[in-house]
């Protein structure tokens, strides 16, 4: 196991602070799940990525925030965040502390 982990999160819209809901594959079960203030992620060090799909129909959004809301370990940290919509591709990175 990694020394931290994030296994869960959440995003919210811009300007209006609408929680989002979610839908997912279970990487455990292979089912479809939903989810909205604890989407869980998995720990499993053979899943390279999970993908969430946003649930909610178009929105006019000025922006995105995601909440990371548990972890195993000093802190919640991710590799990448990848947003993908149709036309349009946007990408963040996570920074350590050290980087900024």
């Amino acid at each position: 196991m990694a020394e931290t982990e994030l296994i869960s999160s959440s995003f919210t819209s811009l300007p209006d602070d609408t929680q989002l809901n979610m839908t997912y594959t279970d990487p455990a079960t292979g089912k479809n799940a939903t989810c909205w203030d604890q989407c869980p992620l998995s720990t499993d060090p053979t899943i390279a990525a999970q993908d969430f799909i946003f649930t909610d129909g178009p929105r006019n959004l000025t922006g995105l925030q995601m909440q990371l809301k548990a972890w195993i370990g000093k802190g919640a940290g991710l590799s990448s965040v990848q947003l993908l919509s149709e036309g349009t591709h946007a990408v963040a990175f996570t920074m350590s502390a050290n980087s900024a």
